[in-house]
């Protein structure tokens, strides 16, 4: 059974004097980027261990940071359009690619 969502945490450690980061998570959202990334970029992502519970990876601190403000974004119609027609020209290129 997983951790219940209320439970659910990441724990992010970042000593002073390594370039290392350190991750544990049971969060299964976050799991899921967190996979997600140590796919797409194994050699700087990597999952170093894990138990029913918690999952622990490792990645240069340099990719953590802290966002000074948030930021929110406007589009006209116009811009939205274009932006759909790209996502639906992206979707028809990737289902005509075959599966590997």
């Amino acid at each position: 059974m997983g951790v219940p969502l209320f439970e659910q945490e990441t724990v992010i450690n970042i000593m002073r004097d390594e370039d290392i980061a350190h991750i544990c998570t049971s969060d299964s959202t976050m799991i899921t980027k967190l996979e997600h990334r140590c796919e797409a970029n194994p050699e700087e992502w990597k999952k170093v261990d894990e138990n029913p519970e918690y999952k622990f990876y490792e990645c240069p601190k340099s990719f953590i940071s802290f966002r000074s403000k948030k930021v929110t974004r406007e589009f006209s119609d116009e811009q939205k359009a274009e932006m759909a027609e790209r996502m639906r020209q992206i979707s028809k290129n990737n289902a005509s690619e075959p599966i590997s």
